[in-house]
């Protein structure tokens, strides 16, 4: 249940029971990316689009800090969401893949915008620009290598994603940033935490028609253009995408069966290396 609100710059609403495993709060008017792991804080990262679900399912609709706590905690004592670890180098190297990606954006942009420039003064500044971008986009991706190198089990978890051919150095990092369950997961639930896995719509007596939905977006992006290299020049996927296609398969569903068949590889591999490294 809800306990008090207190504060006027830092505003805290605490939920949880004194005598339970563990109280939380919410804290509205903090700044972004506080320590909380260095601090010795102990946190679970939940999607609030599910946690707005829930509430509406329990019929909540109004929104308040108060109303918030109780929904928290509700949902914390429903699904015991899974704690997180704090991992400085992957925080570090996720701020760098983030990065990449937005001056990335901005250069696709701009070669776009490029070629439909007539004037000669601005078509020189766009090019200026252009090489300006490009040029930072390389130095993002040695700082990434070295942040990378500079953790040993960063650095074998990247040589162990790297080893399939299809796999660099974009994937390899985004994975270790943002995909941090990676081995520790079945290969239904690595599809499903990508957005990989068909889903059913099924009804009765009817078949729906099977479609990816949800999953991390901005993984599976990666994971895609990864996964056009891999129908290429990786002789497992490339065979599996040539099966599909002979069978019927139309391409853009036998490109996602690789992209989920790739996903799959690489659990397999974090894992059974993970095995290797916890045996004595």
């Amino acid at each position: 249940m809800p306990g008090s609100t207190f504060g006027q710059f830092l505003c805290v609403t605490n939920f949880g029971e004194s005598h339970g495993p563990a109280i939380g709060c919410i804290v509205d008017g903090c700044p972004p990316g506080l320590a909380l792991s260095e601090a010795g804080l102990v946190a679970a990262v939940v999607n609030p689009r599910q946690v707005r679900a829930f509430a509406r399912a329990a019929g909540r609709l109004a929104k308040t800090d108060r109303l918030d706590a109780a929904v928290i905690a509700h949902f914390a004592e429903t699904f015991v969401p899974r704690l997180g670890k704090p991992d400085p180098v992957a925080d570090r190297l996720g701020e760098h893949v983030l990065y990449r990606r937005s001056v990335q954006d901005e250069l696709v942009g701009l070669e776009h915008q490029l070629r439909r420039l007539e004037t000669p003064a601005l078509r020189q500044r766009a090019e200026r620009r252009v090489a300006v971008l490009r040029a930072e986009v390389k130095e993002l991706e040695r700082e990434m290598r070295a942040i990378v190198d500079s953790d040993p089990a960063k650095k074998a978890l990247f040589a162990c994603l790297t080893a399939p051919k299809g796999v660099g150095l974009i994937l390899a990092c985004t994975l270790i940033a943002n995909m941090r369950e990676l081995g520790a997961l079945s290969r239904h639930q690595a599809a499903a935490l990508i957005g990989v896995a068909p889903l059913n719509h099924d009804s009765g007596v009817r078949r729906g028609y099977r479609a990816i939905a949800g999953g991390r977006r901005r993984v599976r992006n990666v994971l895609y253009v990864a996964t056009l290299s891999a129908v290429r020049c990786n002789p497992t996927i490339r065979e599996f995408y040539r099966r599909l296609a002979a069978g019927g398969k139309p391409a853009k569903v036998a490109l996602v069966a690789c992209m989920r068949k790739l996903l799959v590889m690489l659990n397999g591999r974090v894992r059974d290396q993970l095995a290797v490294t916890v045996s004595p």
